[in-house]
């Protein structure tokens, strides 16, 4: 017997392949001459930025540049800021990465150690490390239907969001910040930031349409040896090309600083009071579509012996799209070395985790803070302290897990000081898809054995049924067809109803 078998594919997101490069950053920095000498080191930092990157057959690099940030305080224990950049250049090998597959690159600072040889040099040492990740389509084919003569499919009807696929795609912004009038002119640079938001996506034919903005924040030392900010705000209308998506598909959307850039210039008047911001965002796209389908779950013949292969599929389920601000305590110890005035605070960092096999939504994670003060004896002082979040949500699922892979950031810090301690509130941007998934057992091959032929010899067959026995079962059992047993029985439905005997018709 030979079997017509029709298939559909299912396609999931997931990470091919990971692979991890370090990269050390050693440096001897000499002050130059418009810099005071140092008195004492506030903090020195390394902060690595991706530029570009992409892959060239096998090999998967990526540009970019290691920004070393000194802060310390001169000899008139005013805050003196510099910085030098150092080139980024690694590469790893990924061979046998579908065409379609999709490279993300990040980087993050290890450790990073400094120490002053004399007043006007430090000797840095720090490493980074850059992660590639390649995503791309798990594929699953399963049989929906087999239209044979004397085969009998056990099928179920399914949506899911198929995934389509990533994109990824860098773009630059530039755009003037200017520090307000009523504020004093920059003397150095303590620390800029630059925060993403991802207001509206649009998808058409081929193409995902982003809009938002880039918030760009500076802290700086003013020339009368204030502490001041600067803050600016960028649009963000970018068109990003993604094969296979439609004006239904479902785009998440994730906007990552990979760099920037904000060096002062003089004006007429010798002042730095203007900069050209210059910011690189890269914005990953994951494509989804709604997509019903029929699958078989079970299949006998009344004729031959089946082989059946069996497969996992998953079935996804969107259950709410996130994008949303939560309000989360934060408390800072600062018993050992007393805040008396907070002049700064700005985040160094976020992890987030989110364990699908929980029964609720809960993400949880640390953020960790850098904050600039002035200690008990009025001189400024910065530390690094991390605080502890746990979000939790009510969300419902059916009988799977939630798959959630989140976005977050800190979009404001409420923070105030009672001398031997810092505490408040923060506010975090969590963003993005929460799914719920659902595996299935189903058939994904089907073949008959025509070397085992179904011996069915019985005129007639007595069968003691119970109550809610499913009617595929008992016909599958007897090599006959659910219809004949329940129209000879006169049955009404997919079980039995109750206790009782069966005839079992022969076809």
């Amino acid at each position: 017997m030979e079997i017509q078998v029709e298939k559909q594919t299912l396609s999931s997101c997931c990470l091919l392949r990971e692979a991890k490069t370090e990269q050390p950053v050693d440096c001897d920095i000499t002050l130059p001459d418009y810099c005071g000498d140092m008195k004492s080191i506030l903090n020195c930092s390394i902060e690595p930025y991706i530029t570009s990157g992409g892959a060239s057959g096998s090999r998967i690099g990526a540009q970019g540049n290691a920004v070393v940030r000194l802060v310390y305080l001169g000899e008139d224990d005013k805050i003196v800021c510099f910085e030098q950049s150092y080139p980024i250049s690694k590469f790893t090998e990924m061979s046998g990465l579908p065409q379609e597959a999709s490279c993300r690159i990040s980087a993050k600072t290890d450790y990073v150690n400094c120490r002053a040889v004399n007043p006007r040099r430090v000797d840095v040492h720090g490493c980074v490390t850059v992660l590639f990740s390649a995503y791309g389509k798990e594929k699953t084919d399963v049989v929906s239907s087999a239209p044979t003569d004397g085969l009998y499919l056990k099928q179920s009807d399914m949506q899911t969001y198929d995934f389509i696929g990533c994109s990824s795609k860098l773009f630059e912004m530039s755009d003037t910040v200017t520090v307000p009038a009523n504020q004093s002119a920059v003397k150095g640079v303590i620390h800029t930031q630059a925060f993403p938001t991802v207001k509206d996506v649009k998808a058409v034919k081929g193409k995902v349409l982003i809009r938002g903005d880039v918030s760009v924040g500076i802290c700086y030392c003013g020339e009368d040896g204030s502490i001041a900010k600067a803050e600016h705000t960028m649009p963000i209308n970018q068109i990003a090309e993604v094969e296979g998506v439609a004006e239904d598909s479902l785009c998440d959307v994730r906007l990552t600083i990979c760099s920037i850039d904000v060096p002062f210039k003089a004006d007429s008047n010798g002042e730095l009071r203007q900069a050209e911001a210059a910011v690189t965002v890269r914005a990953d796209i994951f494509a989804y579509s709604s997509l019903e389908l029929r699958v078989a779950t079970d299949a006998y013949s009344v004729k031959e012996c089946l082989e059946t292969e069996q497969r996992r599929a998953k079935v996804f389920s969107i259950c709410e799209k996130i994008d949303e601000l939560f309000v989360v305590p934060c408390e800072l110890d600062f018993s050992d070395a007393p805040v008396s005035e907070l002049l700064d605070v700005w985040c160094d960092g976020v992890t987030s985790l989110f364990d699908e096999t929980k029964p609720d939504f809960e993400v949880c994670g640390t953020v960790s803070l850098c904050l600039l003060y002035r200690d008990a004896d009025g001189r400024f002082a910065l530390a690094h302290r991390a605080c502890n979040y746990r979000i939790n949500k009510d969300l419902t699922k059916t009988k799977g897990c939630f798959l959630f892979d989140p976005w977050l950031c800190v979009d404001e810090s409420r923070l105030t000081s009672n001398g031997t301690s810092v505490g408040g509130k923060l506010q975090l941007h969590l963003r993005g898809c929460v799914f719920e998934k659902q595996e299935f057992d189903v058939i994904g091959e089907l073949r008959a054995d025509e070397t085992k032929p179904i011996q069915n010899k019985a005129a007639i067959t007595v069968y003691f049924g119970s109550d809610g026995e499913e009617i595929w079962e008992i016909a599958k059992r007897y090599h006959t067809s659910c219809e004949a047993v329940k129209q000879r029985n006169r049955l009404v439905g997919e079980r039995m109803d109750h206790d009782g005997i069966l005839i079992i018709p022969k076809i």
